[in-house]
Formats: structure tokens, C-alpha cells, sequence
């Protein structure tokens, strides 16, 4: 049944759910029969490998890899935590550091840490456990030991999170339908169709849906942030289990040793006459003219006030489709199309090759939407159709520089196999480019899988509006 909001939602849903997501804060308030059993294997299989490739394939792999990360060096220098102007006391978090430090040009007066924070406890708990599954996805082990602290101290009790990774048929259909969306709009963002949100719509609002495609698309733009410049996780986070060996070693059903192959369009007419076709679609999803007003008090407005006052658009500025619809949806806002704005235009990066890269990072991703933004401003900035489109496919053939060539194979290797962004990549980043710059082509690439991701769900076409 569609409810006006995600809390009514969940209110109203069956006692199952309220036992897999609603659990209560208070873990001795649990009930005995919350818990799903702890899967055994079969007397007669065998162990699980421990790793698809590098990536973690059991529970125990994996934790005994978060672990490991309070040991890693950082791939950009990560400043002291008396060198940040915002720790006030609180405990060190290693990421507000580095983008602090990196990203303050983006972060002044305005949050960049975080979208526009869960409607309740209970929507916490639920995106909370889309961030684990966007992290499991991706291998970034920095956001995936974070959501696993977030979600035990929201109450998931251990046997739920070998759940999460092991066995979705433990929760309820909504619940599984949002993860393999999840799961799907991560991987192969450019296979989402009207099937895929029809699926959704089954259980979810419109409004509901967005806010889901909204978070994905930051997690996703989060994990490539923290996992390229290789932030070392807090040495006070406790990553022990207490589950038994045999439950450790069942195998994941979500981590992937690499992403499925992508096919980018290897014909420069075709390519162009997909991007004329795509003038003319409009979007599939649209948020309500009841999304915004008279919404609860959420968590984080009691727990995580802003301690500036954030940025409104000028009412004269022209808000493109995409900005408009963020600005629709109140987990966005107009200080998220600032942050976006902000990405492109700010900083020492050079605004083009800012665009290259975006550019890069849509065609391999089949942003069409994307695509058709980026043609107009590279146009304008003197590149031909043909290297507009080189960008994307070979990453080499549409500029002479040295240092694009670099940012554009790391925006194209981040873009369609995160997973497999290493050292090597970051010193090759780091030959051209300082480190600031460096952060900044991480953060622009990681601002594109968000964009590309909410728009190709959403079907945004450039004659769309979202205003009233």
C-alpha cells in the first residue's frame, strides 16, 4: 500500500518487517524471535574461498579487512586531527579530515559530508543498510566499516548483518525488492528501465523511490571518495564478531570479485543518434507536490544540526532538470545543487577538463542525460564531436595533454570498476597533478556516478521540468 511518507510506510507494515528493520534501539528490548538463525553450511560443504580476487567473499574476510584498514597510509596526505577547525571535541572522523583539508572550497557554509539526513530512526536503519550493500558492492572498506558500526548501534544485532551479506530471503519482500534495486543501480546503471522502478513501485511511493535513487547515487559518489584517496579507518571502531567460524565463512552474495564488462559505444554515428533520440524522453519519476511540507522531525535534525546557515540558489539563477529536481527533493535541496555547482566551478582544477572527465565517466555509465549537458559546454569550450566522444571510449584520443590523458583513465577505470582502483592509480593521478588538484578529480569523478545514477533512474530528459 503507497503511503504519503516513507515513516507511514513502515508504520504500516507487517510485523515481520518491524522485527528485520524496526529494531529497537535498546538491544535488550529485542525480541527472542527478531533474530534470524545463524546459517550453518551443510555437514558435508566445504568451506567458502575467502576472496573473489582482492575482494573479501566471507563475513570473517571481510572484517578481518576492516581491521586492517586502521593500519593503511593514507594515498593523500591526511592532515593531523589538531590541523582540522571543526573537530569541537567530537571523535576523530579520518574522512571530515581529509575533506576538510581538501574540499574546503566545497564545504564552506554548506554540508558535503552527508545528503540531507534520514526522515527517522527507522529510515535510518533502512538507508543505512542500502550504504552497506552500495559499500559490499564496491569494496570500499572505509564506508563499509562505518555503516557496519552505524547499524549495530542502531540495533542490528550481528546475525541481521551475516543476513545482509548471506541471505536477503531473511528479510521482507520490501526490504529485498529495495536491495536488488540497489544492487542493480550500482553494477549497471545503464541497464535501470521502467521495469526497474515499476518493481519498486510495488511497495514504494514515488517520493520513496527518489529518496532511495538519491542516496544510492551519494553512497556511491562517497565510497569512491574514501576508497581512491585511501583513508585509513578510525583505530577506535571495533570490528570483533561473535558468531561462530562456520557462520564467518559462509559465502557473501553480494561482494563481487570485479563489475559485469561494459560495452561502450565503439561507432561515433550510433552514439550520436542515441543522444538525438534521448532529446525527447521524459522523466519516469516526479516527486509530489507533497514531498516537501510538514515533514517530521527527522534523527539527524536532533543529533546533527548544521553549525552554519546553509546556501539558497539566487532566485534569478537557471536551474537546469536535474537541479531542479534536487531542489524538489527535500534530502537535497538547493544546497546540494550548490555542492554539484560547487564541483565544477570551484577550485584548482581546470573547469574543462572538470567536464572532460564528467563527460568521460557518462558515456561509459550511459548517462544520456549527462551527455547531452556536457556536449553543449565542451562544444562551447572548442572541442569537436569526434573528441567529445574519444573522451569516453579510448580516454586518450580527445586531448594532447599528458596530465587530461591521466585524469581521464583514472575518471574512466573509477567509473566502470571501482573495485579496482589501487596505489598505482593515485601516483599516476599524482605525477601530474598536486595533491589538491588530485582530490579533486577523485571528488568530480565520484560527483559524476551520483549524477549519472539519479538521472538514468529517474529518465530525466533536457526538456524536463520539475517546477511548478
Amino acid at each position: 500500500m503507497h503511503t504519503q511518507d516513507f515513516t507511514g510506510f513502515l508504520a504500516r507494515s507487517t510485523h515481520l518487517l518491524t522485527a528485520a528493520l524496526l529494531l529497537p534501539l535498546a538491544l535488550d528490548c529485542q525480541p527472542a524471535a527478531a533474530q534470524p538463525a545463524v546459517a550453518q553450511p551443510p555437514a558435508s560443504s566445504q568451506p567458502s574461498e575467502t576472496h573473489l580476487g582482492d575482494v573479501p567473499a566471507n563475513r570473517q574476510a571481510m572484517l578481518t579487512a576492516l581491521e586492517a584498514l586502521k593500519g593503511r597510509t593514507s594515498r593523500l596526505p591526511l592532515p593531523a586531527a589538531d590541523q582540522s577547525p571543526n573537530t569541537d571535541g567530537r571523535e576523530v572522523v579520518n574522512n571530515r579530515l581529509i575533506r576538510e583539508h581538501y574540499l574546503s572550497d566545497f564545504a564552506a557554509g554548506r554540508r558535503v559530508s552527508s545528503l540531507g539526513p534520514p526522515i527517522s530512526d527507522d529510515e535510518y536503519r533502512f538507508s543505512t543498510q542500502l550504504f552497506w550493500i552500495v559499500s559490499r558492492l564496491n569494496d570500499c572498506h572505509y564506508c563499509l566499516g562505518h555503516q557496519e558500526s552505524k547499524l549495530r548501534r542502531a540495533g542490528l544485532e550481528e546475525p541481521w548483518l551475516l543476513a545482509l551479506d548471506t541471505d536477503w530471503d531473511a528479510f521482507p519482500e520490501p526490504q529485498r525488492a529495495a536491495f536488488e534495486f540497489t544492487r542493480r543501480l550500482s553494477l549497471a546503471p545503464h541497464q535501470i528501465g521502467d521495469a526497474d522502478i515499476e518493481r519498486l513501485r510495488a511497495h514504494f511511493t514515488d517520493d520513496e523511490v527518489l529518496r532511495m535513487v538519491l542516496q544510492i547515487g551519494r553512497y556511491h559518489a562517497m565510497n569512491r571518495w574514501t576508497d581512491a584517496t585511501g583513508i585509513p579507518q578510525e583505530t577506535y571502531r571495533d570490528f570483533a564478531s561473535e558468531l561462530p567460524p562456520a557462520s564467518l565463512a559462509l559465502k557473501s552474495q553480494v561482494a563481487v570479485g570485479t563489475y559485469p564488462r561494459r560495452d561502450p559505444p565503439s561507432d561515433f554515428d550510433s552514439w550520436r543518434k542515441r543522444l538525438e533520440q534521448a532529446r525527447n524522453r521524459t522523466a519516469r519519476l516526479r516527486p509530489s507536490a507533497a514531498a516537501g511540507p510538514d515533514r517530521p522531525k527527522t534523527r539527524a535534525e536532533r543529533v546533527r544540526q548544521p553549525t552554519t546557515a546553509l546556501v539558497d540558489l539566487p532566485e534569478e539563477s537557471p536551474r537546469l532538470p536535474h537541479e531542479q529536481l534536487l531542489a524538489a527533493i527535500p534530502e537535497a535541496g538547493p544546497w546540494v545543487v550548490q555542492q554539484i555547482r560547487d564541483t565544477f566551478q570551484l577550485g584548482e582544477l581546470d573547469r574543462v577538463l572538470k567536464d572532460k572527465l564528467a563527460m568521460a565517466a557518462a558515456i561509459q555509465d550511459d548517462a544520456v542525460y549527462m551527455q547531452l549537458l556536457l556536449l553543449d559546454r565542451l562544444r562551447s569550450a572548442g572541442l569537436t564531436d569526434q573528441q567529445i566522444f574519444a573522451l569516453g571510449t579510448s580516454g586518450t584520443e580527445g586531448t594532447d595533454s599528458p596530465a587530461d590523458r591521466a585524469a581521464l583513465a583514472f575518471a574512466i577505470r573509477s567509473t566502470v570498476n571501482p573495485i579496482a582502483i589501487e596505489d598505482a592509480d593515485i601516483s599516476q593521478l599524482l605525477a601530474h597533478f598536486t595533491p589538491q588538484q588530485t582530490a579533486e578529480v577523485i571528488h568530480l569523478v565520484g560527483t559524476a556516478a551520483m549524477l549519472n545514477r539519479l538521472t538514468e533512474a529517474v529518465g530525466i530528459g533536457p526538456n524536463d521540468t520539475f517546477q511548478d
